[in-house]
């Protein structure tokens, strides 16, 4: 299994051995700047935003995957400040879609989306899985 830490070790994306036999490296691409990224009005906004990563076929540089089996597993701690700006308390994850040109929320149902408190009640981690990405910019918001 090949782990991945940004550089404040924040973000750890888990990769495991494909079914497709491709070795995937994830890779560190440039992050927008906060205002570069407009807020989805009453949905998110973005507080901080995490990294934008890719995955990368480790025997063809430069070529981009974007279906994993087994998934990647995506996990960003959250601060209590991120609790705070949350509405419910509940920290939301959410990644910027080009595409779609807006927010996309992690959820329970698409993602298997979890957050994993700390036993203080402050902060903690969330986890989600990933069957499909291209590039996008990952931020936690509320």
């Amino acid at each position: 299994m090949a782990k991945f830490n940004s550089d404040a070790e924040e973000t750890t994306v888990d990769v495991k051995p494909q079914k497709s036999s491709k070795k995937v490296i994830v890779i560190k691409l440039q992050s927008k700047k906060m205002k570069d990224v407009p807020e989805k009005v009453g949905v998110f906004k973005p507080g901080w935003l995490i990294m934008n990563f890719a995955g990368e076929d480790e025997d063809n540089p430069g070529q981009i995957l974007t279906h994993f089996d087994p998934p990647l597993e995506l996990r960003n701690k959250f601060k209590k400040a991120d609790q705070d700006r949350a509405v419910d308390g509940n920290p939301k994850l959410a990644f910027w879609s080009e595409i779609e040109n807006d927010w996309v929320l992690f959820t329970a149902t698409k993602h298997q989306f979890v957050l994993q408190f700390n036993p203080s009640g402050h902060g903690g981690t969330g986890v989600a899985i990933i069957f499909d990405w291209g590039d996008p910019q990952v931020a936690w918001g509320g």
